[in-house]
């Protein structure tokens, strides 16, 4: 378990208008879980199984916004869920005499973020209903390859990483529209490279 000092986790979707690289400043401020189990399959190959561990939070929020010179004041509810979100991680390596060599896979993870917001204001009554989205955090699939080999006094580490980062969205908010309120136009268009 890693986790920073202060707060659990800490985020930020970003403007709407100005697209900046969030996750850059928010990734490393959070908790981050993995859960390992490594085993022999013989003299030379080894096994390990493990996951990492995200989270998906999703809210339903109702309220009923009364404007200035209305008798009714404005009310609302809400509530949510955090649930935990799985990445496998399996890894292999085989013994040689003086090296070893080892190839891991870890599967995505994204933290996601959704919302439901309904009401309506009380004069003149007008419906809103809107399901907003965002991808709090991304850990792509990452394939590694290594090797490692002993000399005298002295080990020498070699390795490969392959991160497909091609399902990754920013984590600004999405809105889609199911009643009076219009959707969000998403801005922010990016075309991200493994």
């Amino acid at each position: 378990v890693m986790s920073p000092l202060g707060n659990i986790a800490e985020s930020s979707t970003g403007h709407p208008f100005h697209p900046e690289y969030v996750m850059y400043q928010a990734r490393p401020k959070r908790v981050q879980s993995f859960i390992n189990y490594a085993f022999p399959l013989s003299d030379k190959i080894n096994l390990s199984l493990g996951t990492s561990i995200g989270f998906t939070v999703d809210a339903n929020l109702m309220a009923q916004a009364s404007l200035n010179g209305s008798s009714i004041g404005s009310s609302a509810s809400a509530q949510g869920k955090i649930s935990p979100k799985l990445g496998a991680i399996i890894s292999l390596s085989y013994e040689l005499e003086q090296s070893h060599i080892f190839l891991t896979y870890s599967q995505a993870v994204e933290s996601d973020l959704t919302a439901d917001i309904t009401g309506e204001t009380s004069d003149p009554p007008i419906p809103f209903d809107i399901d907003t989205s965002s991808m709090l955090y991304y850990d792509p699939h990452i394939i590694r390859l290594g090797s490692s080999y002993q000399f005298d006094k002295l080990t020498a580490h070699f390795g490969f990483e392959y991160q497909i980062w091609s399902d990754y969205i920013t984590p600004v908010i999405r809105i889609v529209q199911n009643a009076s309120v219009l959707s969000s136009k998403n801005y922010e268009t990016i075309s991200p490279k493994d």
